[in-house]
């Protein structure tokens, strides 16, 4: 039977005025998702409730999978036998009913998962002889077999493997960024004998490779309590219903949270509630409930904050209990002086609100390349880029020429023998043969990518192919979007097929979640809006339609773009045998799921393409009528500094990050825009208020 909650937490000021005033605003399921940053989240086809993700990839591999230089594979013969140690959780206790058993979230079924060329295999689970069917493909180089769950326990779980071809090997030492190397301190994979030899840390033919069989587990129907978070913006407690200007002096008497849907049996969500320092607070204030119903009261010394983020973290999941998130309450106290709200007007406004931070896995978190990097803007100058792009007068013009520019800087590269940098430079540079080092369709496009930061535009790399559901088209191309100010979007410009693809009816250039989600229609016989290519250079590539290469329907996102000093993980030799990196972020929907073979995805369009380059404004009341305190927040990589205009005024640099806005009678506008440190605008923010000081 489904339990219905409402989980609550009210937090009091301990201050008292005569002049208290409450805000409340209640946000369902679809207004959350739409606002909020979610992990391993998603909202039910009816928009009615948020759920949790289900599905868990359990690997020791994923951080130096892929294709390797060295040798990296283990011969399977008579008398060998290779064993993966890998920790599988069961059972989960609820900290808030420590009386009660521990909860069963064993998975529905259980998949194990190996990068395997051979054509038999036996399996030994804990012990237990596992019949091993016929595989399904996962990412075209993996097997899938189903297990037992049966076959599974609480904690450590031995697997041995016997049979004939060979598994491959993650290299400890191919892994992109040695000084982060340390997720696994206890080796996880080994390998005997049959015949009794000890077992040994030491792999592959030689018996002298150190690194990880590519051996997985996939439990689907369960999802376990370290993910499922939702973190919704900032919020104003002094302006929740987002007048034009939030109270001046605003003093929070109480801030209470109500949290309502069905959580299974599976306890409650638990509700954190944080300020961090930028918002005014010396450090950050956090308070946590993880019961169902919580009070607190605020001493003198901790004052409750104006301005909070609220986190919510969901209970787990199993094959049988899936909590609903239904919707939330947030209600506020605040003394205010001075209150002259009465005088204004919102008359307009485009101040766009700015995804929120989460975990280092969040998309928003996004690490970007310095555009200052000494390397871009040697390759900027080496290169002649400014005059690449002379004559240009939008985002997009730039794009077209340095895309043109850079599937033409070769016609062969030599991939077979060295697999360069991700660094325009090295790509560029000449092989012993006279002609660029090159590479394919990854080298092409981290050159396009690098030539469009060294001029300050940004950019993302994303792996696109046909997924594990049978979509019949040539898998697999290494692509970049680019950040267009114009057009406050991501947009698909290939460097080495030198084209973009935009709506056919309003010209609009596409983004890859747009080209997916029309692909897949296609595929499905279903409506869908169609699409023509401008194509920018001769290439060895033509668009036939979304029949036909590329293929969209599985989009793998690289978190970052910090390439040239090596510290960040990164694929390995990506694109070179399949993409059995674990730390893409992927997407995912019921019409076509990412592979079993990834752990991090992403159901939110507005957290897959999360917006840069944005200033937020807040807008305070000073005491004095008609004098307003605004402050900005951006997410503008590279910042540098703010642009102000006031009304009809020339736009003025800004160093900090508020000013002070004197209205005058009638119809007042103020304009931000954030700059970069190559001198690039992003898109403006405005709010246009009427002020009537004798109403």
């Amino acid at each position: 039977m489904k339990l219905s909650a409402a989980v609550v937490l009210t937090l009091v000021s301990l201050a008292c005025t005569t002049n208290v005033r409450a805000d409340e605003i209640t946000l369902t399921a679809k207004e959350m998702f739409s606002r909020a940053t979610p992990l391993n989240l998603r909202l039910s086809a009816d928009g009615e409730a948020i759920g949790r993700l289900t599905g868990e990839l359990i690997e020791t591999d994923g951080n130096a999978a892929g294709y390797s230089y060295k040798p990296n594979e283990e011969v399977l013969a008579d008398g060998i036998v290779i064993e993966k140690e890998l920790r599988v959780r069961l059972t989960i206790h609820n900290k808030a009913l420590v009386q009660v058993a521990p909860t069963d979230v064993r998975p529905s079924r259980a998949y194990l998962l190996v990068g395997h060329t051979g054509k038999s295999m036996s399996a030994e689970i804990n012990g237990q002889q596992v019949p091993l069917g016929e595989p399904a493909k996962a990412g075209n180089y993996w097997k899938r077999f189903e297990v037992p769950v049966s076959a599974l326990k609480d904690g450590l779980n031995s697997i041995k493997l016997r049979g004939d071809g060979k598994i491959w090997i993650a290299r400890n030492d191919d892994h992109a960024a040695d000084d982060v190397w340390k997720q696994f301190v206890e080796p996880s994979s080994f390998k005997f004998s049959s015949g009794g030899s000890p077992r040994s840390t030491k792999l592959g033919k030689n018996n002298d490779i150190e690194g990880e069989y590519y051996v997985r587990l996939y439990l689907e129907g369960t999802a376990h309590v370290s993910s499922g978070l939702f973190l919704l913006p900032m919020l104003d407690a002094a302006n929740l219903a987002g007048k034009p200007t939030a109270s001046p002096n605003a003093k929070v008497k109480s801030i209470r949270i109500k949290v309502t849907g069905d959580w299974g049996g599976l306890g409650s969500p638990a509700i954190i509630l944080r300020a961090p320092p930028q918002t005014g607070h010396s450090k950050e204030f956090e308070f946590r409930a993880d019961e169902s119903e919580m009070n607190l009261l605020a001493t003198s010394s901790k004052p409750l904050p104006q301005y909070f983020r609220i986190q919510l973290q969901m209970p787990s999941a199993d094959a049988t209990h899936h909590p609903q998130l239904k919707s939330i309450t947030i209600a506020t106290e605040i003394e205010a002086a001075g209150n002259w709200s009465d005088k204004l007007t919102l008359a307009a406004a485009h101040n766009p609100e700015l995804p929120e931070s989460l975990l280092p896995v969040a998309p928003h978190e996004f690490q970007f390349e310095r555009l200052d990097h000494p390397r871009l803007q040697q390759l900027r100058k080496e290169y002649q880029l400014d005059e690449v792009v002379k004559g240009c007068t939008t985002d997009l013009q730039r794009m077209e020429k340095l895309a043109a520019w850079s599937s033409q800087l070769w016609a062969k590269g030599h991939l077979s023998e060295i697999y360069p940098k991700w660094d325009a430079l090295e790509i560029l540079k000449n092989h012993s043969d006279g002609t660029p080092i090159g590479g394919f369709c990854q080298q092409y496009n981290i050159v396009f990518l690098q030539a469009c930061e060294s001029l300050g535009m940004v950019g993302r790399c994303v792996s696109i192919g046909a997924g594990d559901h049978g979509l019949k088209i040539r898998s697999g191309h290494e692509v970049v979007e680019i950040w267009s100010n114009e057009l406050s979007k991501w947009i698909y410009v290939d460097g080495q097929a030198a084209w973009y693809l935009v709506d056919k009816e309003t010209r609009e250039p596409l983004d890859l979640l747009e080209l997916r989600a029309r692909q897949v229609a296609h595929f499905q016989e279903k409506p869908y809006r169609a699409a023509e290519v401008v194509v920018l250079a001769k290439s060895p590539y033509e668009w036939k339609g979304f029949g036909e290469f590329p293929a969209f329907t599985e989009l793998r996102m690289i978190p970052h773009t910090q390439f040239l000093d090596g510290k960040l993980p990164m694929p390995l030799n990506q694109g070179m045998r399949g993409w059995f990196w674990t730390g893409h972020r992927v997407w995912t929907d019921d019409l076509y799921p990412a592979s079993v073979l990834y752990s991090h995805r992403i159901t939110s369009p507005r957290d897959w393409n999360f917006p840069i380059n944005q200033t937020h404004l807040w807008l305070e009341q000073k005491e004095k009528p008609g004098e307003v305190d605004v402050r900005l927040t951006h997410n503008m990589p590279s910042f540098e500094h703010f642009v102000v205009q006031i009304d009809g005024e020339a736009e003025r640099s800004l160093k900090g990050n508020d000013l002070t806005w004197s209205l005058k009678p009638g119809e007042n506008r103020v304009q931000v825009r954030a700059v970069n440190k190559l001198g690039i605008a992003g898109p403006p923010s405005w709010i246009k208020v009427a002020f009537k000081p004798g109403s």
